[in-house]
């Protein structure tokens, strides 16, 4: 049941923590409109079957809905509360978490990013929600699309700046770096997605120094054949470079 798959993942987390892994936890929230959220007998709501391909409908007012006021908010709290429940759970024990809520937000194709003024309404509340819940050990990262200065939440409310790639070379990976580096030069900057792109190598050695890098895990298309973003030599020459740390070798971060 749900009770169940959040504690599985609470205790997940506080294991690899454990072990030296730093947490971090993306959303892919349901379009709280008109997804299929069923509301227990007890008041709780079940996200956990849904359809979260209703992600990607844009039609509606999505976010008056959901935000103070609307119709939706108490089911977009709820949700909220789950992600508090976590993340307090390992506050408990001085775990950080590096929170990726909204990924893509201008990509067009998600019903959190439909236009500029919304997206951040929807940010900050959310991020004041949090912080009267007392949540001190979120670490928020915002996802740009490049181009998209005017969807940025404000400094305050962002700690890392992250960029998704896919089917890129070198050189545009680079470009990418550079253009974020340059806009947000007071920020982390990591590659949040990658797929398909060039070797880290050669990304740092021509100036890309993420943070860090996250190859989106592989698939099979319509036609049954296979998706591959990260093949064993991408993987072999990313870890085999000086500058990338693995689990074993982070240091203690208390």
């Amino acid at each position: 049941d749900a009770a169940s798959a959040l504690q599985n993942s609470i205790d997940y987390s506080k294991k690899a923590a454990q072990n030296g892994a730093i947490v971090t936890l993306s959303t892919h929230m349901p379009n709280f409109t008109n997804a299929k959220i069923k509301k227990n007998a007890d008041g709780t709501y079940d996200f956990y079957n849904c359809d979260f391909n209703e992600a990607k409908d844009l039609s509606g007012d999505s976010l008056k809905k959901i935000l103070p006021g609307g119709e939706k908010n108490e089911v977009f709290k709820a949700y909220l509360d789950t992600i508090a429940v976590y993340a307090n759970a390992l506050e408990q024990e001085n775990i950080p978490v590096i929170f990726r809520p909204f990924h893509e937000d201008t990509g067009g194709w998600f019903w959190w990013g439909k236009d500029a003024a919304s997206f951040k309404s929807l940010w900050i509340a959310m991020f004041n929600y949090f912080k009267t819940e007392g949540l001190d050990n979120l670490i928020w990262v915002w996802t740009t699309e490049g181009n998209d200065a005017d969807w940025y939440p404000g400094d305050q409310y962002v700690d890392i700046v992250g960029r998704d790639v896919y089917n890129k070379e070198t050189a545009d990976c680079v470009s990418e770096y550079t253009s974020i580096a340059e806009n947000y030069g007071n920020k982390i900057v990591s590659l949040s997605e990658c797929g398909t792109v060039g070797l880290i190598s050669e990304q740092w050695a021509s100036g890309a120094r993420w943070s860090w890098f996250m190859p989106w895990y592989d698939g099979t298309n319509e036609d049954g054949s296979p998706v591959v973003h990260a093949d064993e030599a991408w993987w072999k020459d990313a870890m085999s470079q000086e500058f990338v740390v693995s689990r074993e070798e982070l240091p203690s971060m208390e």
